[in-house]
């Protein structure tokens, strides 16, 4: 990837030194408001940069908040090239401001739920258990009959402290709106991340309404009854950013963590160029815009550490492999509930699991079967990750190996009657992170940062202890570091 990246880190460090930091804070306040009126909001009139009130402002001895949004799908180029493919004003402003990761470098498996998780805990999924988006085995943590029993919604599945653990040991409010597995969580103002069940006959709305906690459910319903729309719905971002900007309003919390998603979801369908990826980046950046226009009404940025990420880059894929098609015709599997060896796949890679982990003769069959068919003609469609890989990447504890596709291929868990098939998406992700492509971004503003700072690179694991360094908080045992490089304090 090619990127316009900003001037050498010595050189914005050496400025950085040169210039006090009530500068920054106004410039900040400043560069936000006029991209807020551009986007036809109404803030308030901005502080010059430079002013006596500026100054004033900046040394408020107030405590500190952080807002943590992760768009889902960010990569780097979104801000980095924002304003040439990608429409990002808001996005583009925080990275001008504050500071910013070339490349935010994600885990294995490089998905959604495993990432989030590692995003508030600062280690990696081995560690906190969100080993997959979804459980190895149909229903086998199912707690309702309502939603989708096969995911990890649970926040006690988490198996390490997490921030709001951290933020509320110290006295802290916390919030998250749609972060993923956050159902029952000990968080002040809670609307999860939850989908409802195939045919369960209980919709978005009531199941916000069972898993919700009251502050949250009064959050979401707020301006009005929370959106039929699912997954796939445009509105739902919108949506997702006006419970987060009340919520900011009203009673901001120390910690807010909110998540974005229609990136992802057209970034599957279209694959990592398509219009609708840009479009949904655009309404993404919107609300963006409307949570940081809450920030600025309430102590503002001079109060607010904003920080915005992702959980993974995109690959574009043209055919899915089915690993499971060569353990049945092996005779190894019949149905799920009815195997030797089974491939939990998602996106680009999947855990392969026995039955038995002590059944060496089956292991033996398995690993011999996925050698003979990595190869289809001379090309190879998959590398097989051993267990000394994954103890390496610190993931899918007692799993026998993995598998992690080559470029242009998504792997599916289905049975079928061959390995090779087309892929219901056009974009995916999952495999090994220190793809380029499956890079993320990290933009950093506001109280606590050095402006003009950036890094080449940084791992999803650091932010976490970063965030706690800007709370004050205790976040002993994490596998990342505390991006100093980024921080003025």
């Amino acid at each position: 990837m090619h990127h316009a990246f900003a001037p050498s880190g010595r050189a914005t460090a050496a400025r950085a030194r040169r210039m006090p930091a009530a500068f920054f804070v106004a410039a900040f306040a400043f560069a936000s408001a006029l991209l807020l009126s551009a986007c036809g909001r109404s803030p308030t009139p901005p502080t010059p940069p430079g002013s006596a009130a500026a100054a004033g402002t900046a040394a408020t001895s107030q405590p500190g908040r952080v807002l943590v949004v992760s768009i889902d799908g960010l990569r780097p180029e979104f801000y980095l090239e924002a304003g040439k493919t990608y429409d990002a004003p808001h996005l583009r402003a925080l990275m001008q401001a504050g500071s910013f990761v070339e490349q935010c470098e994600s885990i294995f498996p490089s998905l959604t739920y495993p990432a989030h998780t590692s995003i508030v805990t600062g280690v990696r999924s081995a560690r906190h258990g969100i080993t997959s988006n979804g459980v190895y085995l149909d229903g086998s943590r199912q707690k309702h009959a309502y939603h989708d029993g096969d995911w990890y919604w649970y926040a006690d599945e988490i198996r390490v402290p997490t921030l709001w653990d951290a933020a509320r040991a110290r006295g802290l409010r916390t919030g998250a709106v749609s972060w993923p597995v956050t159902v029952g969580a000990r968080i002040d103002i809670l609307v999860p991340e939850c989908w409802p069940a195939r045919g369960g006959g209980v919709g978005y709305p009531d199941l916000q309404k069972r898993l919700a906690n009251p502050a949250g459910l009064a959050a979401a319903t707020a301006k009005g009854p929370i959106p039929t729309a699912g997954l796939g719905e445009p509105e739902l971002d919108a949506w997702i950013g006006h419970v987060a900007a009340g919520i900011l309003r009203q009673n901001p919390p120390d910690l807010l963590l909110v998540h974005l998603l229609q990136v992802d979801h057209k970034a599957h369908q279209q694959g990592r160029s398509g219009k609708e990826v840009a479009d949904a980046v655009h309404r993404a950046d919107a609300a963006l815009g409307e949570m940081l226009d809450a920030v600025k009404k309430t102590g503002g940025f001079e109060r607010t550490t904003v920080i915005v990420t992702g959980d993974h880059g995109f690959v574009d894929v043209r055919a899915s492999l089915a690993p499971n098609a060569l353990f049945q015709e092996a005779g190894l599997l019949r149905s799920r509930s009815d195997c030797k060896a089974w491939a939990h796949a998602a996106g680009t890679q999947a855990a392969i699991y026995l039955r038995d982990p002590a059944d060496r003769a089956t292991a033996t069959k398995v690993l011999a079967l996925l050698e003979a068919h990595a190869l289809d003609q001379g090309k190879r469609l998959y590398t097989i990750l051993s267990r000394a890989d994954l103890d390496r990447l610190a993931a899918y504890p007692g799993a026998l190996c993995a598998l992690d596709a080559e470029d242009g291929y998504s792997i599916s868990g289905t049975i079928r009657d061959t390995l090779l098939g087309r892929s219901p998406h056009k974009g995916s992700h999952g495999s090994d992170p220190s793809r380029p492509q499956l890079a993320t971004g990290l933009v950093l503003a506001g109280r606590g940062v050095k402006p003009g700072a950036r890094l080449p690179r940084a791992r999803l694991v650091d932010i976490a202890p970063t965030v706690a360094r800007l709370l004050k908080l205790d976040m002993a045992g994490t596998e990342g570091r505390v991006l100093e490089e980024l921080l003025s304090e």
